[in-house]
């Protein structure tokens, strides 16, 4: 497998995410219902939060964060 690009609009403002780099092999172990810091140790929090908000749908930028 390979290595796939991840990203998300903000829910509020339409921002683009930071784009985030993962295996795809990693993506189904998450998807699978693995938990994501388990998966992606080496991640930041922020970039395990655009991951997770591929499953939500939701995902919420800095600058809107504080404005929530």
């Amino acid at each position: 497998m390979g290595k796939m690009i991840v990203y998300t609009p903000c829910t509020l403002c339409g921002t683009k995410s930071p784009e985030v780099e993962i295996l795809e092999e990693n993506w189904y172990e998450y998807i699978d219902g693995a938990l994501v810091q388990n998966v992606f140790p080496d991640l930041t929090s922020e970039q395990r939060e655009v991951i997770i908000s591929q499953r939500t749908g939701i995902y919420i930028c800095g600058a809107c964060w504080g404005n929530v």
